[in-house]
């Protein structure tokens, strides 16, 4: 059954759209009242089933053991008046949010991750609220102990946010992913992010970030065995926690000491810091680092032989991590238990040792899952860089295909334009051939019958150089013919060849010889005696 805010709500948005809806209608049919009653008895009869499917919230099993759905749907107003005074254009995806905050908040943490999915889901016009959606379902991961799904989401949260180029933001998020890289045990991995992190907070000269990176610092680099500077890193910060009254992340910073003191066997300095850190963190509720605290006051107990003091610290360490849902300090803190009693109380170490088991599985199966949904992801974002690079492979040689065509059509048209051209010429050329050889042949005619003594005469008057010529077989063959008095015909078909033939031949040999006409060619062969 809906909540009694959520039946009002629900109510006064039906109403409002039934109205809307009713308003349409007359705008649209002004004079036909049947159609518009018709129209606003549908809306009456569609809007709720509308409604109710829009307001289909959680499965009862993510909350119904903390809290009612009545309950529920009074957070969920609240959530929805709170975000529509946000300046955001996802005011749905800004309820979700709240919503998955409020959840969170109250240690119902599926149902937290139910509304974060739904945020991030719609939020994608929103880079800030994005990041901030991005960071809570990284902390879900986190907590879950799917620490490679909450990789993804913290680098997700990193680009957006040197895109949008805010260096506090940055820090922060390089400091995250490098807590994360470091609780999976990528420590040269986590001292990358967590050196230029660093570098952005000693420019920005912010003491509490600061003193946080070198915490941060001092971890990773007591996991790459630098001991000694993760022990400067720790003191660093632990002395600006102090200055600034920061009692709470003091508290931490203490544990962060003891660690690096614990490295360098110098176990008592480093159960003294636990041992001040503890109130602290109790005092501040701080129930995660409180669990790490006892995992390592345990492990300094193992060492010196205190069994009941390490026992009771592990104990604790595992209820703490169990209550809070800390799968790796969990996981810890049974390891510790069944070293500690594997000797002496086999059944008991036993115990531990299949819960330990059963976290470690765990966590390999969410990590399992993780890395399969990023392995997708790759796959498909491959698979569309794939097809965008042969869309581009295809429009390349597209263009090229086109580019050869054009060089084709353009070569085409101007080897027809130069063809026709030359058609021309030769035409010309032909005509003036056939025009010569018209005329020599009516010279020739008149030559055979003696009908012009004045054409002889002239002809052997004719008085000029003999160039140093020299013919081929074939056009002194021809010379010959025509002193002979045959006309370019017959001497073609004496020689079974063209008339054509003839005259380019006769053409050639005028050419060669620098004279104009059959006159001058009867003389020159006369004089040069090769005319027999």
């Amino acid at each position: 059954m809906q909540g009694e805010c959520s039946r009002l709500a629900g109510e006064f948005r039906y109403f409002n759209i039934t109205a809307y809806i009713c308003a349409l209608t007359k705008s649209l049919f002004p004079l036909k009242t049947v159609n518009r009653l018709f129209l606003s008895l549908l809306a009456l009869a569609v809007v709720p089933a509308a409604l109710r499917a829009a307001q289909a919230g959680p499965p009862d099993s993510l909350y119904v053991s903390y809290c009612t759905r009545q309950a529920l749907d009074s957070v969920y107003l609240d959530c929805s008046r709170e975000a529509g005074q946000e300046k955001t254009p996802c005011l749905q995806a800004m309820t979700d949010y709240l919503m998955a905050e409020w959840a969170y908040d109250n240690s119902l943490r599926g149902l937290s991750e139910y509304y974060i999915q739904k945020a991030i889901a719609s939020a994608s016009r929103d880079d800030a609220l994005m990041a901030d959606c991005l960071s809570r379902a990284c902390i879900l991961e986190q907590r879950k102990g799917n620490l490679a799904g909450a990789i993804d989401y913290a680098e997700r949260c990193l680009e957006i946010d040197r895109q949008a180029g805010i260096p506090d933001n940055i820090s922060s998020s390089l400091s995250n992913i490098a807590g994360l890289y470091l609780t999976s045990g990528q420590a040269d991995v986590a001292r990358k992010y967590i050196d230029e992190a660093l570098e952005i907070e000693r420019s920005l000269q912010r003491d509490a970030p600061l003193a946080n990176r070198l915490g941060m610092a001092s971890e990773i680099y007591l996991k790459l065995s630098l001991a000694e500077e993760s022990l400067a890193f720790a003191s660093e910060s632990c002395r600006m926690d102090s200055l600034a009254g920061r009692e709470a992340k003091y508290a931490i910073r203490l544990c962060q000491k003891a660690s690096a003191l614990s490295e360098l066997s110098r176990d008592s300095e480093a159960e003294r810091d636990l041992n001040s850190a503890i109130p602290l963190l109790r005092r501040f509720n701080n129930v995660n680092s409180l669990s790490i605290a006892y995992a390592q006051l345990g492990e300094i107990c193992v060492r010196a032989g205190r069994e009941r003091e390490a026992d009771e610290a592990f104990r604790e360490c595992v209820s703490l991590a169990s209550s809070y849902g800390n799968n790796y300090i969990e996981g810890r803190g049974r390891k510790g238990l069944w070293l500690l009693h594997r000797d002496k109380a086999p059944s008991v170490a036993l115990v531990h040792l299949e819960r330990y088991n059963e976290i470690q599985a765990c966590i390999a199966s969410d990590r399992a899952v993780s890395e399969l949904t990023r392995f997708n992801v790759r796959y498909e974002t491959l698979k569309k860089e794939q097809i965008i690079s042969m869309q581009h492979q295809k429009l390349k040689w597209g263009g090229i295909c086109l580019g050869l065509m054009l060089i084709l059509l353009v070569s085409s048209a101007s080897a027809l334009l130069f063809y026709r051209r030359s058609s021309k010429l030769s035409e010309e050329k032909n005509a003036i051939l056939v025009k010569k050889a018209l005329e020599t042949d009516r010279l020739l005619m008149l030559s055979r019958q003696n009908m012009e003594k004045e054409l002889k005469e002239e002809i052997e008057s004719l008085h000029y150089e003999l160039p140093p010529v020299k013919l081929t077989s074939r056009e002194l063959q021809i010379a010959r013919l025509t002193c002979d008095g045959l006309l370019s015909k017959e001497i073609a078909d004496r020689l079974g060849i063209s008339q054509r033939t003839v005259e380019t031949h006769k053409n050639n040999l005028y050419h060669k010889l620098g004279i104009n006409n059959m006159a001058e060619l009867v003389s020159y062969m006369h004089k040069a005696a090769l005319s027999k």
